[in-house]
């Protein structure tokens, strides 16, 4: 209710309601903390623009299973070295995506296909990509079924059948 009544206010232009989203994310409510990292990222509703609390925020909303949180997240340890990950960073940006992924978000479904595809933060796998691509695909995602159509030919009929059983 708070949460709410928070967003609420702000969505109205009423910067009050930012200290009633501070204790529900302070609470642990992780839809507050990203929404106020959120806020932090963009320096919005009296909020500063503080680019290490927006991260903070969204680790902690990540942290609390807030999905887009975990894909947010996810780009910030790829974009860790101003676009060229590091392996450490590229790894850790794989696990939140396929967190992410996990619970349904579409966005992560195909970047997590993308990291299969290219090898980076995880093992080059076109099958698994192939995997990711589908499921990507299976929500409406044009990118991702133009992927799994352009790896679908570079699969043996085994791999393509096991990687569209696990996809389903």
């Amino acid at each position: 209710v708070i949460y709410a009544q928070a967003v609420a206010a702000i969505d109205r232009g009423d910067n009050k309601g930012v200290e009633a989203l501070r204790r529900a994310a302070n609470s642990g409510y992780a839809p507050a903390q990203f929404y106020l990292a959120k806020l932090y990222e963009a320096g919005r509703a009296g909020v500063p623009k503080n680019a290490a609390e927006a991260r903070r925020w969204t680790e902690r909303a990540a942290l609390g299973g807030d999905r887009w949180a975990q894909h947010n997240l996810a780009l910030y340890y790829y974009e860790a070295g101003s676009g060229q990950p590091t392996a450490a960073s590229a790894a850790t940006a794989a696990q939140w995506f396929r967190r992410a992924a996990d619970q349904g978000l579409v966005d992560s479904q195909y970047n997590l296909g993308r990291l299969y595809e290219t090898g980076v933060g995880v093992s080059q796998n076109t099958a698994e990509a192939y995997k990711w691509y589908l499921i990507a695909a299976a929500s409406g995602d044009a990118d991702a079924r133009a992927s799994a159509l352009r790896l679908k030919g570079q699969l043996s009929s085994d791999a393509r059948t096991a990687a569209e059983r696990s996809a389903a």
